[in-house]
């Protein structure tokens, strides 16, 4: 179940490519069904291939938490493993036969305040995606806490049509000292190249999941620093 359309698009060529690799030389067979990052679609999608297609084990995400929470109750009742590609906590209080690749994102949002606590950063720039449930929980657990060592400056969510040089000159303009972008790797690269090239100094911090070729690639030589 990946959103192979709608705005989660991009991030899901990557998902279909490491399970390509992965069951290269284990599994007869991967059936794909577009979730378009949408709940009902997802829905809908689950009960095609366990009703249907008799799915034996479905992997699931990323951008569909909400959808993943709407048929974990079907996955019990099934027991049909499901393996989500999520960080939002609310799917590590569901039953046995949900599993979550990463760690909730609370624990990522802690440590973030650790450091800007440490280096004494008062003043701090949010950007998320309102669209995805775990960037949706981080920004909201984030601007909570850090409002008691700090100010956020500006807090606002990008669209799927964002425009990097627009949102990096509000972000400049609300005079930061560090910004948190809670961005998957297409996005947090562009944004982190467009602040440094508006000649933005200030810390840049992000979303674990940008760690990788993609954030390298986008960011240019702006990610080193």
């Amino acid at each position: 179940l990946v959103p192979a359309t709608g705005r989660f698009a991009n991030i899901s060529e990557d998902v279909l490519h490491g399970l390509h690799l992965a069951i290269k030389n284990s599994v007869k067979h991967m059936i794909v069904e577009d979730t378009g990052g949408e709940t009902q679609k997802t829905v809908t999608a689950w009960q095609s291939l366990t009703t249907q297609r008799k799915a034996k084990i479905v992997v699931s995400g990323p951008g569909g938490s909400s959808g993943n929470i709407a048929i974990s109750s079907s996955v019990n009742k099934q027991r049909i493993p499901l393996i989500a590609i999520s960080s939002t906590p609310t799917l590590r209080d569901q039953d046995d036969y949900v599993f979550m690749i990463h760690p909730p994102i609370q624990a990522e949002v802690k440590k973030m305040l650790e450091i800007f606590k440490t280096r004494r950063i008062t003043k701090v720039a949010v950007v998320y995606d309102p669209a995805s449930d775990t960037q949706t929980i981080a920004h909201n657990i984030f601007v909570k806490e850090f409002s008691n060592i700090g100010m956020i400056t500006f807090s606002e969510g990008y669209g799927k049509d964002v425009d990097y040089r627009t949102l990096s000159t509000k972000i400049i303009a609300s005079k930061p000292e560090a910004v948190y972008i809670i961005a998957v790797d297409k996005i947090a690269g562009p944004v982190v190249k467009q602040l440094r090239e508006q000649k933005y100094t200030g810390l840049l911090t992000g979303f674990s999941v940008a760690d990788s070729d993609e954030f390298l690639k986008s960011a240019g030589q702006h990610a080193e620093n």
